[in-house]
């Protein structure tokens, strides 16, 4: 039967998934944020317009102002500016060749096995999209976040220079991005209306048994299985994501490489709470992530720690109170950020 998912609420994908006791959407979530775990902690909402979500986003506050008893108060109006963001598609599909499932001893568990290395392409891709994508070069993608300007360069109040200035032009760098998850900050995004056997965009259809065509063109049976992944990302305050970049992970020498630095992640969590940020998560590759965890087991290093994840039951890293998640498309060749 169909699930029908309200996401008013702005849930994560496995907190939809969990309360509503379906074992095998569960399933593909936990495949999917193996490595992205951003599948873990984002916000998701329903585009309202088809395939694009049409926002506004405030540019300047009312500040208010002092009055006395029998004063009035003046008129203030903030300064909006309207956005929209599209949704992408990633699909697939996977085709096993009947034959070699009758010979196998659990055609469910072999044909599920061979399901979960579409999966995790699928995941890598969409990783890779969120944070990377480009449309004005690819117009199927979006526009990732370390694609658009706002969090692309040392003259936004957004990023924090790892180097101190001082980066070399080694294309041997990567960084670590602030996200804060909600409405008013952050949102995965899925088109209107696709609900129906899914959640937030995530879909995998049994096609059964069908006859395809093999490389030559020439028929042969096979189950079928469907899969697609509908996103899209809105930031509604560009405070909400703050980025650290230049940090090296090679040839580190202190001079113009750089390795891992907690000033710079210590003035991003004060700056986003300082905005009223919440829900703010870091999200880095395996390489900086195994810093910090080795800084955890450091006494001289108190900011980190290794504690539980209460909603994987998994270990994982915090940097003070704010969990430290794995990225994978968030590369080790990037160039440096000036």
């Amino acid at each position: 039967m169909p699930t029908e998912i309200d996401l008013q609420d702005s849930l994560t994908a496995m907190e939809i998934a969990q309360g509503e006791l379906n074992g095998e959407l569960v399933d593909i979530i936990d495949v999917l944020s193996t490595k992205n775990e951003v599948l873990l902690d984002a916000r998701w909402r329903q585009c309202n317009n088809g395939d694009y979500h049409k926002d506004i986003r405030w540019s300047t506050e009312p500040s208010g102002s002092e009055v006395d008893y029998n004063e009035g108060v003046s008129d203030e109006s903030g300064m909006t500016e309207p956005v929209e963001e599209p949704t992408c598609m990633i699909e697939s599909r996977s085709k096993v060749d009947a034959r070699l499932l009758r010979k196998s001893p659990n055609k469910l568990v072999e044909r599920y096995r061979r399901d979960q290395v579409f999966l995790r392409g699928m995941a890598k891709t969409f990783s890779s999209r969120l944070f990377f994508g480009d449309r004005g070069t690819y117009p199927k993608q979006i526009n990732g976040i370390l694609s658009r300007g706002d969090y692309s360069s040392l003259s936004s109040d957004y990023v924090h220079d790892n180097a101190g200035g001082n980066a070399s032009a080694t294309a041997n760098k990567t960084c670590i991005v602030f996200i804060a998850w909600g409405l008013g900050g952050v949102e995965l995004l899925y088109p209107r209306n696709d609900v129906q056997d899914t959640v937030v965009g995530i879909r995998s259809d049994d096609m059964g048994l069908q006859e395809v065509l093999d490389d030559n063109s020439k028929p042969y049976r096979a189950y079928v299985t469907y899969f697609e992944s509908h996103f899209g990302i809105m930031i509604h305050d560009p405070r909400a994501i703050r980025v650290v970049v230049n940090i090296s992970t090679t040839g580190i020498d202190g001079v113009d490489d750089f390795g891992f630095d907690e000033n710079p992640i210590i003035d991003v969590i004060e700056a986003m709470a300082a905005d009223g940020m919440e829900n703010i998560v870091a999200y880095c590759n395996s390489t900086v992530r195994a810093m910090g965890r080795k800084r955890a087991v450091s006494r001289n290093h108190t900011m980190f720690s290794i504690g539980q994840d209460n909603l994987t039951g998994k270990s994982i890293t915090m940097f003070d109170e704010v969990p430290l998640r794995i990225a994978q498309a968030i590369t080790n060749t990037q160039g440096k950020i000036s």
